[in-house]
């Protein structure tokens, strides 16, 4: 069965529609996960930094702000006596 040009550009379009409601579904289900996990997701990579901040010797985040924290006991300026600027 042969398909004349206009049936053709409406499957074409049809098909194009397709797509688009997939991916605004997708994106839908992604936007629902952010806005149900978001909190969760947003204190599980806070503490995984603390943590390997305080492994390395390095700089915590906490309360909101950066600090450091040395591994020297010297505030992080490594025995110099300056301070250094947080990232």
């Amino acid at each position: 069965m042969r398909l004349t040009q206009s049936q053709r550009r409406r499957r074409r379009g049809q098909t194009m529609m397709e797509y688009v409601l997939i991916i605004c579904l997708i994106a839908a289900a992604i936007a629902g996960a952010v806005y149900f996990f978001g909190d969760k997701m947003r204190e599980s990579i806070t503490q995984n930094t603390e943590l390997v901040g305080a492994a390395a010797g390095e700089t915590s985040y906490a309360g909101g702000e950066w600090s450091d924290k040395g591994g020297d006991g010297t505030g992080g300026s490594g025995g110099t006596g300056e301070q250094q600027p947080a990232p």
